[in-house]
């Protein structure tokens, strides 16, 4: 069983419910979505190519899973976020688009933003001491990747690579897809299912935390710790009410 620090989109807005459909998976629900139908590909395929994202669900890291330490709980835990969460406030990402990463389609910001730099990595020092060190098999699964001596010594130290200077803010579309021509016309398919949110401002309004409770068991989202929205200006709260279609 392990735990994991998501930004998981509100699950009132759009993107929560295209990013759920497309994935085949909601995990605030525990329900398995239907996927948007398409004729450039079969279900099946659409099924393949989302089945390792969707056992993560719609979501950026913030920390990566991770077991607990045997001196501490979830309840702890819980605690834990919950305080961190009330001293962090909300803000607007930059305007999400598609690209591309080790050959697998994501959202990301147009842009960096510090606050969300900074707050990535205050999420994986904070909540480091509820931590167990990776075991045998996680490490050489990590290691296996092509990594760079810094993030080695990032996952000897954090037990993920991928943080502080290395990190990048993404949601996960799809696996790797080596193909160019199948690349190309996956792009276009997502290019029309998120249409209606790509190039938009998206509100960093909480932080979730999310279980996994066995190997390879898709992850349920437990709670979601608002942040505080009390200093959002006029745009920023604007995005609040950027909710389901037709709102």
């Amino acid at each position: 069983m392990r735990y994991a620090i998501y930004f998981t989109p509100d699950p009132e807005t759009l993107l929560w419910q295209k990013l759920c459909s497309w994935l085949g998976w909601n995990p605030l629900s525990g329900i398995t979505c239907a996927h948007p139908s398409f004729q450039e590909i079969t279900p099946d395929r659409l099924h393949e190519i989302t089945r390792k994202p969707r056992r993560y669900g719609p979501h950026a890291t913030l920390k990566a899973p991770f077991h607990l330490r045997h001196d501490t709980s979830e309840e702890d835990l819980h605690q834990a976020l919950s305080d961190f969460s009330r001293q962090r406030q909300s803000f607007a990402l930059p305007p999400l688009i598609l690209s591309r990463i080790n050959s697998f389609f994501c959202l990301v910001p147009i842009v960096e933003s510090p606050r969300l730099s900074d707050l990535a990595a205050a999420c994986v020092q904070e909540f480091d001491c509820f931590r167990a060190p990776l075991t045998l098999i996680e490490q050489a699964r990590r290691k296996a990747a092509i990594l760079t001596e810094k993030e080695l010594q990032y996952l000897e130290l954090w037990g993920y690579p991928h943080i502080f200077d290395r990190y990048r803010f993404h949601i996960t579309l799809t696996s790797r897809l080596t193909d160019r021509q199948e690349a190309s016309q996956v792009l276009s398919l997502l290019e029309q299912t998120f249409s209606d949110v790509l190039n938009k401002k998206v509100l960093f309004d909480g932080i979730s935390l999310l279980l996994e409770p066995g190997p390879g068991k898709k992850m349920t989202l437990l709670k979601r710790f608002p942040l505080d929205d009390s200093l959002l200006n006029r745009e920023e709260k604007d995005l609040i009410r950027y909710r389901k279609a037709g709102d």
